[in-house]
């Protein structure tokens, strides 16, 4: 499981007291992660998908409890991709980013086409969703070594905007392989009535949709990386959005380690 604390402010200022830096250099939340890998789930989902609707609302079920499987922590994101805008319905948090992110995915399970729904469980194509019987279940997994430690902070301004810092280190189970990371902002409880398209009448729910997508960030040659972005929350919810980092090989066909974090609002 990650091992998430929050700090309040008189505590912040007496760990950095001795170092002299302001309490502002300290994330208000951070988190890192376990050895074992992750359970990382990725729905390639749109709103004008007819048959989209029960792969939301598995998904969804992930966010009405704690999401761990057998081993380990369950990290679910939905990427709502923009190739079924044309049908009569513009899903307002599809993104060409996203659309992407799945063609990378095609590319490095050498896939023949992408479609909707789809789920990946840990890099790989899976139809676990169907067979789930209920909402937020998983069949039962085998424990990975991760690939890689990570630790993820965050801490929101006072303009407002997001600042996250992003510490990794590859272990050996990465094999020694180039690797990359990808840095998610995702929101909970959204929602849409759609009016046209395929869905046309029906009221959507949505939880972890993927709302930015950052990266390949690359590890060093050392295989560290210290990475330190800084996100507008724009249309975003900070009540309800958290982060997820993401950390594959440089060619996506090895997934190594993930981590989740909600974002810390208050001190």
């Amino acid at each position: 499981m990650p091992r998430i604390r929050r700090l309040t402010p008189a505590l912040i200022g007496s760990l950095l007291a001795p170092l002299a830096l302001p309490a502002a250099a300290a994330p208000a939340c951070s988190a890192s992660s376990g050895p074992q890998q992750a359970t990382l789930i990725e729905l390639f989902t749109s709103e004008g998908c007819s048959s989209c609707p029960p792969a939301d609302r598995w998904l969804s079920g992930f966010a009405a409890g704690p999401t761990t499987a057998p081993g380990s922590p369950v990290i679910p994101l939905a990427f709502h991709v923009d190739y079924w805008d044309y049908i009569g319905w513009a899903d307002r948090f599809a993104s060409p980013a996203f659309t992407a992110r799945q063609h990378d995915r095609q590319r490095a399970t050498q896939a023949r086409f992408v479609y909707t729904p789809q789920t990946l469980i840990n890099g790989r194509d899976s139809t676990a969703w169907r067979q789930a019987g209920s909402p937020g279940r998983l069949p039962p997994l085998t424990p990975v070594p991760a690939g890689a430690d990570l630790t993820l902070g965050s801490q929101i301004d006072a303009k407002g905007q997001l600042a996250v810092t992003l510490t990794a280190r590859l272990r050996p189970e990465a094999g020694g392989e180039p690797a990359v990371a990808y840095l998610a902002l995702y929101e909970n409880g959204l929602a849409s009535a759609v009016r046209h398209g395929e869905n046309a009448g029906r009221h959507l729910r949505h939880d972890f949709v993927v709302r930015q997508w950052l990266g390949p960030l690359a590890f060093g040659p050392d295989g560290r990386l210290d990475s330190r972005q800084r996100l507008a929350l724009d249309g975003v919810d900070a009540n309800r959005a958290g982060l997820a980092a993401v950390v594959e090989s440089g060619d996506g066909r090895r997934y190594h380690q993930a981590l989740a974090l909600p974002l810390c609002t208050t001190p």
